[in-house]
């Protein structure tokens, strides 16, 4: 680079390979971009920001602007050198170092250059310097020879290695890790939704028509033919060229097949919460109000277990309809027990809907259920004043369950 000659004297004497002086800047510094009025430099400056916290778009942002733009002037420096008539010459970083030497970039803020690769991708091993790392280089004088050694260091050969791959992740997104786990992740949760949606279409046949899941022995261990309709419909669907169902059974272990009594339990939940979602969403969604009546009575099941069964009664576009909304064990029938334990408010609270709106409670005759005092008619009415209370007769439908 040849000398450029002003007309600034220095005192003093020196040789060729004297030290800088102290940073001037000329006029022309003052086009440097900011980010906004209060003078803050520009938020992808290498020389100002954290490499440690910086995301992969912001990286790849830098790696892709490592030049200032066309129209910038890069600050002079003034050295000694007697050779010159002024006594002093100017350098100041070059543009066609930027297309020599494919790691730099330049900052504007510390009017310097700095190596992506070892600045983004140091050696582990402690053997990076500061300078060009941590430190901005700024000896334009000495800039191609520096370069050159630098390019040449074993710890910067294996940083750039790392930021070619870098790149080229950024290129082609399908070569990056957490995008292959992503997808991979993602094809895994469609084929295990898949195979969960064939399963809850077996649940969904036999609960449609009142068919019992389970056969005589449901945990294969015995020799017994009669597995259950739920999965005997398993084994039909199979038959049937459901691959995903068959390529599930063939590959999975023998505790996930997911067709055990539990998991049979926890999918027919989930059934059951998605249609207490329809259900309420229906009664929310009348036009005159949420309002709706309750209607519920115990019954005993082939175990002699006391079920209580709760009915929302409701209008939709003028039509009474009924749907059951919950079916639940009562362990004792006292009036003050179905109360107090808040078998009815309780259900109709984790399902969203406010008891206040409720209008009507219909029951049987019996006194645990309609007495004024203790019965559980009574006790509705402490929760939703409003509400009137119906006996069993009066019903468009027997509500015994």
């Amino acid at each position: 680079m040849s000398y450029n000659d002003n007309n600034d004297e220095t005192s003093g004497t020196g040789d060729d390979e004297s030290s800088i002086f102290t940073n001037e800047r000329n006029e022309e510094t003052a086009g440097i971009p900011v980010d906004d009025a209060s003078g803050s430099r520009l938020s992808d400056d290498i020389g100002v920001i954290d490499e440690h916290t910086l995301s992969d778009d912001v990286k790849f942002r830098i790696l892709s602007n490592r030049c200032p733009e066309p129209g910038f002037k890069f600050p002079f420096r003034l050295y000694k050198d007697k050779r010159c008539k002024s006594g002093t010459f100017k350098r100041s970083c070059c543009r066609d170092w930027f297309e020599q030497f494919q790691f730099i970039a330049y900052s504007k803020s510390k009017d310097g250059l700095y190596c992506l690769a070892c600045k983004f991708f140091p050696d582990t091993s402690g053997r990076r310097p500061r300078l060009l790392v941590t430190e901005p280089f700024n000896k334009w004088k000495d800039a191609t020879m520096d370069l050159k050694k630098h390019a040449q260091t074993g710890y910067h050969a294996d940083s750039v290695v790392r930021l070619n791959g870098f790149k080229k992740s950024c290129v082609n997104q399908s070569l990056r890790i957490d995008v292959n786990l992503q997808s991979n992740n993602a094809a895994i949760i469609a084929k295990n939704r898949d195979i969960i949606r064939s399963m809850l279409t077996c649940l969904e046949f036999c609960g449609r028509r009142v068919m019992a899941l389970r056969g005589h022995r449901d945990d294969d261990a015995g020799d017994s033919k009669n597995k259950g309709y739920f999965k005997e419909l398993i084994k039909f669907r199979i038959e049937a060229g459901d691959t995903t169902l068959e390529q599930h059974f063939e590959t999975c272990s023998k505790v996930a097949t997911y067709t055990s009594n539990t998991s049979q339990n926890e999918l027919l939940t989930c059934i059951k919460t998605n249609i207490q979602k329809s259900i309420v969403e229906e009664v929310k969604s009348q036009p005159f109000g949420g309002y709706y009546g309750i209607q519920c009575d115990e019954v005993s099941d082939t175990s002699n277990w006391k079920q209580l069964g709760l009915v929302l009664r409701y209008v939709v576009y003028g039509v009474p309809v009924e749907r059951l909304l919950e079916l639940f064990l009562a362990q004792e029938t006292t009036g003050e027990s179905l109360c107090t334990c808040n078998l009815i408010v309780q259900s109709l609270a984790s399902n969203g809907v406010d008891i206040q709106l409720c209008r009507s409670q219909t029951m049987d005759g019996a006194g645990n259920m309609s007495g004024k005092n203790a019965g559980c008619a009574a006790r509705d009415t402490d929760f939703s004043t409003r509400n009137v209370s119906l006996l069993c007769y009066l019903q468009s439908k027997f509500c015994a369950v």
